[in-house]
């Protein structure tokens, strides 16, 4: 295609993707009426598509600062920036296909020529808060037992010594003798250190054998203490369990876990770019949200949605997975999640990091309302493509094609022969390529660099497993 060198203000390009609407869907009522009414005229449109049409142009470009932005549709560099506004000449109907693909729903434009945007970098990537630890966690910390404070709090250590010792009570009786606090952070660091030595595949037997294992365990306290102690540590009331757990499958741990998670999100921020995804926790007991998810590694597990900061892989927030309400698969869930997750990092200036099963443009105008960008992968089903970038035999291998509204750039690259690589982006606007020699754009360069966050946390998890059979 030759380029389009014109020049627009941000409202003539959106009047020009609304005028192009309007044609479409007076070419859909003209195919379904069986009526003689003349549609012909592309400005005629009934007052629900005129509608519509007001929805896409604010979704495609009513987040610019003044009306006097401009937009540049081509790059040539023989066409010099004006300061004041030039009017483009209106092209004939056929004559806006060249400058957009359509959606496969015909609901989203794409340019096909890059829309820059002059102005001041986009609020939605100006970070607020220096990256690093936060000063309530600062304040707190002086000590290795603070730091241990700082995330098993002591209301946490409070919840779990009172549930303990009543169960503690009623399994052995009058024989059962009180867990204190030093004890509990006796029995907390023993799991710790098993995870540093990477012992999991040792049995607690090991861990405490007089000239095999390890003195420090011996030290702290006995094999049998240790082992009354994981039978009975509880996290909530076992009496009022039944009632809560009608309405909260995760009621015997969710006082305990929520109070945890808060901590997390409070006590650390993020560097610039966070990413969300799903972890499944290895576990084969009895759950009935347990899952079965053949493309992990364990295979059995329960499933959490975590979001992490990409460059530490710091968790900062986490959420169980625990089923379907009502065995009703839920609607929209990936949207639901990210909204979720991000609670913690709204207005933050931080770009979010997701797989396709979170991404679509719906999302990612958002969380531009959020003060957030996202990147990610697209699937291929999703209605907002346009058939243009979907696997084809036709397209060569190592190119790219960049559809652009005032907001989002959608890119498909393809690796493979009749293979398509599709991402959504927020954060970038141009048509950057690298110069290696699979010439991948720029926006696979950043997914590529800022998706291993979750994946990276849940590596160290397994690495450092503190996980040990009990009998309950």
């Amino acid at each position: 295609m030759a380029s389009v060198n014109k020049r627009y203000t941000a409202a003539q390009a959106i009047e020009l993707t609304a005028r192009f609407v309007q044609r479409n869907r007076a070419s859909d009522v003209e195919d379904e009426s069986s009526a003689d009414e003349d549609y012909s005229d592309v400005e005629h449109v009934d007052d629900a598509s005129g509608d519509r049409n007001e929805e896409r142009m604010e979704a495609i470009g009513n987040d610019s600062d003044s009306e006097t932005d401009t937009v540049i549709v081509g790059n040539d560099s023989d066409v010099e920036r004006e300061e004041e506004q030039q009017e483009p000449r209106e092209p004939d109907a056929d004559e806006l296909e060249n400058y957009f693909y359509s959606s496969k729903n015909g609901d989203e434009m794409w340019l096909k020529e890059s829309p820059v945007v002059t102005g001041r970098q986009s609020s939605q990537n100006v970070m607020k808060q220096a990256p690093g630890l936060t000063a309530f966690a600062a304040r707190r910390t002086e000590t290795i037992q603070d730091a241990l404070d700082l995330f098993i709090t002591p209301g946490i250590c409070k919840t779990i010594i009172d549930m303990s010792n009543i169960e503690g009570k009623r399994v052995f009786g009058d024989a059962w003798q009180n867990i204190t606090s030093v004890e509990l952070n006796g029995y907390i660091g023993l799991l710790y250190l098993a995870g540093v030595y990477r012992s999991a595949g040792e049995s607690t037997e090991e861990l405490w054998h007089a000239t095999d294992g390890r003195p420090v365990f011996r030290a702290t306290m006995s094999l049998k203490r240790f082992k009354h102690i994981s039978r009975i540590l509880r996290f909530d009331d076992k009496e009022t369990r039944t009632a809560r757990r009608a309405k909260d499958k995760l009621a015997p741990i969710r006082e305990v876990f929520d109070a945890w998670v808060t901590t997390l999100s409070k006590s650390f921020i993020p560097y610039d770019n966070v990413t969300i995804d799903e972890q499944l926790v290895a576990f084969r007991g009895r759950c009935s949200f347990r899952m079965y998810m053949k493309s992990k590694p364990a295979k059995y597990g329960l499933k959490l949605w975590a979001l992490c900061d990409s460059a530490t892989a710091y968790v900062l927030n986490l959420q169980v997975y625990t089923g379907k309400v009502g065995n009703r698969p839920e609607k929209n869930q990936g949207e639901r999640v990210v909204h979720d997750m991000v609670a913690v990092i709204e207005g933050s200036g931080r770009n979010v990091t997701t797989d396709n099963f979170f991404t679509s443009a719906s999302l990612a105008r958002q969380l531009l309302k959020k003060k957030l960008s996202l990147v990610g992968t697209v699937r291929k089903n999703k209605a907002e493509i346009p058939a243009e970038f979907l696997p084809s035999r036709a397209r060569p291998v190592h190119s790219s094609l960049f559809g652009h509204q005032q907001q989002l750039t959608l890119v498909s690259y393809v690796p493979n022969r009749n293979r398509a690589v599709i991402l959504l982006s927020s954060m970038h606007k141009g048509e950057e390529i690298s110069d290696r020699a699979d010439r991948k754009p720029e926006i696979i360069m950043f997914y590529n660099r800022t998706k291993g966050g979750v994946d990276t946390m849940d590596q160290m998890v397994s690495t450092y497993t503190t996980k040990r059979m009990t009998r309950r």
